[in-house]
């Protein structure tokens, strides 16, 4: 049986995230080590087998093997990932698609044993946002966003395996002084400066509780969720981002991809699946909470 490309992205992601969740519970175990060998031969890893970042890369490159045994079947579509980097699928019929996948995101967490990783996948069509979806295994959570030829994209919740009903746009905090955010500094490359540091701990002074996780994907559900209330990071590839582009459109939630450093707002053109570049990004329940969250990002002083 064959599936429509959105259709079966979101499958997969399912299945790679199960599948990375039971093999990272047993990431001490011989099996695991052995794996490591196979499919990272000749890679420049650890070898130790109780060393964290030996598992932690092999099941990065066992999960994308997985996605890309399925775009196989769709000659002609561009793919962009964490692991693989940018490449195109040979042949045609695809070609106006394009797939952003983090196969693994937080997957620090996992080797650690945190319950804080996901899989995303987003989907182009032509350049603008077709599809979006993720898939949390500790909980058995999965939203997605797929297009409805009659009724645009749709979001929808599917828990614990069983029916998905559409998703409703979270309720929450109104105010900055009432929000719930996770603030997250990003990659490497923000760490070294304090041009990004002041705006943010400004807004982390503003907030009525501050968290954060080693990964982007989580707290972006939980805002979908209605979990939490918003979300800020000040430099994330675009793996990390890119599912987003379709769930909130969505739900109606608001966000923004921003320059690094000044946080100024990009355009859709400037918006692309470029592995290479780097965004910040913020997004919140409701719009009032995103203009303060905005005001505080862009504030001169």
């Amino acid at each position: 049986m064959s599936f429509p490309l959105d259709e079966a992205l979101c499958i997969i992601a399912e299945q790679v995230g199960r599948a990375g969740r039971v093999l990272f519970e047993r990431r001490f175990s011989e099996a695991v080590s052995t794996a490591s060998r196979e499919i990272c031969s000749g890679m420049d890893i650890v070898k130790e087998a109780d060393d964290p970042r030996t598992v932690q890369t092999a099941i990065d490159r066992m999960c994308q093997a997985c996605f890309q045994g399925l775009l196989k079947s769709f000659p002609g579509v561009h793919v962009v990932t964490e692991e693989g980097g940018k490449y195109s699928v040979p042949g045609t019929g695809y070609e106006h698609y394009t797939v952003v996948i983090d196969d693994w995101d937080g997957s620090t967490n996992g080797s650690k044993g945190l319950n804080l990783s996901a899989v995303s996948v987003g989907l182009d069509f032509q350049g603008k946002p077709s599809m979006g979806c993720w898939y949390d295994p500790y909980r058995d959570y999965k939203i997605f966003a797929m297009e409805d030829e009659e009724r645009g994209i749709r979001c929808h919740l599917s828990m614990c395996g069983g029916v998905s009903p559409f998703l409703s746009p979270p309720e929450g905090a109104h105010t900055l002084s009432q929000a719930r955010l996770v603030i997250h500094r990003g990659t490497k490359l923000h760490l070294v400066s304090d041009l990004h540091r002041h705006p943010l701990s400004t807004l982390g002074a503003k907030t009525l509780a501050v968290m954060n996780f080693e990964s982007s994907v989580i707290p972006l559900m939980h805002v979908a969720m209605g979990m939490i209330d918003g979300f800020v990071v000040a430099g994330n590839r675009p793996w990390d981002l890119w599912a987003a582009r379709a769930i909130f459109m969505a739900l109606g939630i608001p966000f923004a991809f921003m320059e690094p450093f000044t946080y100024r707002v990009l355009t859709a053109e400037e918006i692309v699946p470029d592995p290479n570049k780097e965004y910040a990004f913020a997004c919140a329940n409701n719009f009032v909470l995103m203009e303060e969250i905005m005001a505080v990002l862009q504030s001169k002083e």
